[in-house]
């Protein structure tokens, strides 16, 4: 697929969703079979007849899963579609999935283990084999086992998730239980089907935060005139299509949804009626939170009427909720109230099993914490670049630079990050279209490389019983260099490390280990599906005691700023995500990062669009241009994430340069520059959820420099 192609594509899906958003040229996360869009498809496909075969196989850019069709076309995947076949996505896809093919052959990626050479952050390497590697990593985790401080060893994967708790199992044998996950995170949408109300509390539903299908389910509610509530301090793409969008103060988002239960639990006391809840949701009454939030009085009891009237009603929380103070309890109500619908699947956070796991004592319930507290002797990242990813980034970065807070520091990465920058071992990262896995959810997905030609799964067991290794099976290199995924590298350290760490980890390599795992979990018949089609049906989970009424975990009432004070909000876009900054198709659409600032609250400054300010909190200061708009709260300001010191290459940047990729030479965008890294402002407050640091909702004052 050509840059042509994709813009043609993701032009296409910005009619079946386009929305004025404040960030430049808004796009629709989904495209599907039967919408506008798909023709371009087919029209992208007129151009590239020879398909060889395609493999069936789950996109791993995020957590949601999708089925898709890597087309190969000799030893090349040339295009990525969705599988129509698949439950999950239903032949929906969203231009993430689609920027992910930048990676496959993109020339700044890492292909080698460095070592480092000189002080940390000096930016001195030099290459090393894995086994070098390896050998270094698994000395230093048996000395902290020989010394009784293997827990002392924090972990954090910032992919989808898909290694089949390989890496739980791993760190576990080797005596940590801190391993984090904030790449697996994402909110779920409720089922909508035969829904005729659906209210969203800062959701970014139609941007792509809870997958393709819960764009299209929403977008099908909105032509089925069905009721769409927007509560969220910004206009976002969602918000912009919903029938009605209230734009409540922020700080009071988990207020908000607490005042919307307590006016369910007195319309529809029936699934509501038991004095656990109703009494957790004393002093929110509905009144009083929406003179508090700015809001429209009545509106939160007119949702609520809406909502009691339809038995197959929908709320839903977005990640921007979830990750804000008091965004856990909130999150447990909306799927509370989801889960008294006629149709009992809910909606709510989902989080990796392995998420949120205790700290050493004297740490805290987030990597963060346990960093800052002096409780880490050995980090290990993988894809995560929590030095420019994560609130208060440049505290982390300070920390992971001084090498009696954190002695020993790995970094698996596809890209020199922040993060790598500041570690002691850097090893190459298999991308998502190279790496085995599964995803567990209502379906089962097989992740396969998707250069997987037909009938190679047979020819590489054949192989492996004659003791050949699967790069001895294709005649192309795939992934590229020496990069590994995250459980490949994970049974190699197992080996390099030994009994008692290492046992368990029999494997050859992460394609044995997910074989294994669906051979246990399914049945032949469901096994033999998930290698035809790359999903199955779970197994029926296990019948249990009849869910209570869990503890409410009350938010506590949001801080509120001083006079002169903004909130900073990190708003995401249905083009940017973390993992894909290098994407060249989607920076080119997305490389500028102005302050979102309301059009009244500027201009009583003097601030006008195009204005320098200077952003600033206890956190850190950021300088960022202002663009005034009417689609937010007076009191909020908001900024994406994924910009300033989060960007470490050139493409990202726009500076062409001359490499194997013709378009690296064609970069046009670099007087834009690499705009401000809103995390570099972020505080960090504790959500509740072990893996998620706080990342909205941020106290700032902004003068005009």
């Amino acid at each position: 697929m050509t840059r042509r192609d994709f813009l043609l594509f993701g032009a296409g899906g910005a009619a079946a969703g386009a929305a004025a958003l404040a960030f430049g040229r808004g796009m629709a996360a989904v495209v599907a079979p039967g919408r506008t869009g798909f023709s371009t498809v087919c029209k992208a496909e007129e151009r590239f007849p020879l398909f060889d075969h395609v493999v069936k196989t789950t996109c791993a850019v995020c957590p949601a899963g999708c089925g898709i069709q890597a087309c190969i076309r000799g030893s090349s995947l040339v295009m990525a579609r969705g599988n129509p076949d698949h439950p999950e996505n239903r032949g929906a896809i969203c231009p993430k999935c689609l920027a992910g093919l930048n990676a496959l052959q993109d020339p700044e990626r890492l292909l080698y283990p460095l070592k480092r050479t000189g002080s940390r952050g000096g930016g001195g390497w030099t290459r090393v084999s894995w086994d070098e590697a390896l050998a270094e990593i698994s000395r230093k985790i048996a000395d902290l086992r020989a010394k009784g401080q293997a827990d002392r060893i924090v972990f954090e994967d910032g992919s989808s998730g898909f290694d089949g708790g390989l890496a739980e199992k791993f760190f576990e044998a080797a005596g940590s239980k801190n391993v984090f996950r904030p790449g697996s995170a994402m909110s779920r949408m409720p089922a909508l089907e035969g829904s005729r109300t659906l209210v969203a509390f800062c959701g970014e539903i139609l941007e792509g935060e809870a997958g393709p299908m819960a764009g299209l389910r929403t977008l099908d509610l909105m032509a089925r005139s069905g009721t769409v509530i927007a509560f969220d301090p910004v206009l976002t793409m969602t918000a912009s299509r919903s029938r009605t969008w209230h734009p409540l103060k922020p700080g009071t988002e988990a207020a908000a949804v607490m005042a919307l239960a307590c006016a369910m639990s007195r319309l529809a006391p029936g699934p509501f009626g038991n004095g656990a809840f109703e009494k957790g949701l004393e002093g929110f009454e509905p009144g009083h939170v929406e003179k508090a939030a700015g809001l429209k009085k009545g509106c939160i009891t007119e949702a609520a009427g809406l909502l009691a009237a339809d038995p197959a009603f929908a709320v839903y929380g977005g990640m921007r909720l979830a990750k804000s103070p008091g965004g856990f309890g909130a999150m447990q109500v909306i799927e509370m109230l989801n889960s008294a619908r006629v149709d009992a699947r809910t909606g709510g956070l989902r989080l990796h099993a392995g998420a949120g796991r205790a700290a050493p004592e004297g740490g805290g319930s987030t990597a963060a914490a346990i960093l800052d507290s002096g409780g880490t002797s050995l980090y290990f990242a993988s894809g995560f670049d929590r030095a420019a990813s994560a609130p208060e980034c440049g505290k982390t970065a300070a920390v992971l630079a001084d090498e009696t807070k954190v002695p020993f520091v790995v970094v698996h990465d596809m890209y020199m990050t922040r993060t790598a920058g500041l570690a002691d071992i850097v090893l190459p990262l298999a991308g998502p279209f190279e790496s085995w896995g599964a995803r567990w959810g209502e379906t089962v997905s097989l992740v396969r490389p998707a250069s997987l030609v037909r009938g190679e799964y047979s020819a590489l067991k054949t192989a492996k019983a004659r003791g050949r290794k699967f790069s001895e099976v294709r005649n192309f290199a795939f992934p590229p260099g020496e990069a590994r995924s995250l459980g490949d590298a994970l049974i190699a350290l197992g080996k390099a490390l030994g009994p008692p760490a290492g046992a368990g980890f029999g494997f050859e390599d992460a394609h044995e280990y997910v074989e294994a795992i669906l051979k246990q979990a399914l049945p032949e018949s469901e096994y033999a599906k998930i290698i035809e089609d790359g999903f199955a049906e779970p197994p029926p989970a296990p019948a249990g005691a009849p869910r209570g009424t869990p503890r409410l975990s009350i938010p506590a009432p949001a801080a509120e700023p001083a006079a002169g004070e903004f909130m900073l909000l990190s708003v995401e876009s249905a083009v940017s995500m973390d993992g894909l900054r290098n994407s060249k198709w989607l920076r080119e659409m997305a490389h500028e990062n102005p302050l979102l600032m309301n059009k009244g609250s500027g201009r009583s400054l003097g601030i006008e669009t195009g204005d320098a300010v200077r952003v600033s909190s206890r956190a850190g200061s950021i300088e960022a241009r202002v663009k005034l708009v009417e689609g937010i709260h007076p009191a909020a300001v908001a900024m994406r994430p994924g910009f300033g010191s989060a960007i470490r290459t050139k493409t990202a940047l726009g500076e062409r340069f001359v490499s194997s990729d013709p378009d690296t030479r064609l970069l046009w965008w670099g007087k834009a520059g690499a705009g401000a890294n809103v995390n570099e402002a972020m505080e960090r407050a504790d959500t509740g959820i072990g893996m998620l640091d706080a990342a909205s909702g941020t106290a700032v004052r902004i003068e005009k420099i």
